[in-house]
């Protein structure tokens, strides 16, 4: 009986690894089925990120698109501006000259957001945040940002380096009068009106001779 237990023993331990290689086979199969082929896997991922990575190259013509309006420096704060897309600084350009301004070439001018801010390369234009307007004044070359008028009356904060608190104030739309409000302290003032009030000879201060009186008779000249 010892060599047949044997036998059936040694037979049971072949069908069990049968058994287990078939296992084997199947969840290889399995795996295989549901994990991408690696062969030629680098390639499609280079191929599907070679639009970006060229996109994000400075002056590419993949460069993608940015919509923005512009609007002549000084407008009203009402002017929406044109609208314009534009992939490079050279095709915004072309949409500058489109303005028809007769102060303005392809490279005289700046850009300036709401705020003021000089916005004059490609760089500077795609590093503005989300969340920017992107609604810019043209400002020919040489000269300086113009705020545009709000309705007379109303006052806004301004945003400077130097000072804190600023706000301009819009006194008539034309021609543009603005009043800063907070522009000074109270110490600095004092000190202007006090270096004013002691000029002296042919750089003192003078009543005008020009206007109209602001006591006596009405309509009375100065």
């Amino acid at each position: 009986t010892g060599p047949g237990v044997a036998t059936r023993g040694a037979r049971a331990n072949w069908m069990g690894g049968q058994a287990m290689q078939a296992e084997a086979a199947t969840s290889m199969a399995t795996v295989q089925a549901a994990t991408p082929r690696r062969q030629g896997q680098p390639h499609r991922v280079w191929r599907a990120l070679l639009p970006t990575l060229l996109a994000a190259l400075p002056g590419s013509s993949m460069a993608a698109s940015i919509a923005l309006r512009l609007r002549a420096n000084g407008a009203s704060w009402s002017d929406t501006g044109e609208g314009c897309s534009v992939g490079s600084w050279e095709e915004l350009g072309q949409k500058v000259q489109g303005l028809g301004h007769p102060t303005l070439d392809a490279e005289g001018w700046w850009l300036a957001d709401e705020e003021g801010l000089n916005v004059s390369s490609w760089d500077a234009l795609t590093a503005l945040p989300a969340e920017h307007s992107r609604l810019f004044s043209v400002v020919p070359a040489g000269k300086l940002f113009q705020w545009g008028p709000r309705p007379v009356g109303e006052r806004f904060a301004l945003n400077l380096e130097s000072r804190e608190g600023v706000e301009i104030e819009t006194v008539a739309q034309s021609p543009k009068v603005f009043l800063l409000h907070n522009l000074f302290n109270e110490e600095e003032a004092d000190w202007l009106i006090e270096r004013a009030g002691n000029r002296t000879g042919e750089n003192a201060l003078a009543a005008s001779g020009i206007g109209f009186r602001t006591t006596g008779s009405p309509g009375a000249r100065a």
